[in-house]
């Protein structure tokens, strides 16, 4: 699943760079673990 559906409220009021590294993390994160 995209990180960007499963994103935090708070990060959802953080600055763009947060969400996109949040975001990547999450989809890397998923790709390696399942």
């Amino acid at each position: 699943m995209p990180g960007r559906q499963e994103l935090p409220s708070t990060l959802e009021r953080s600055p763009q760079e947060a969400r996109r590294t949040w975001i990547k993390a999450h989809d890397s994160a998923v790709e390696e673990y399942g």
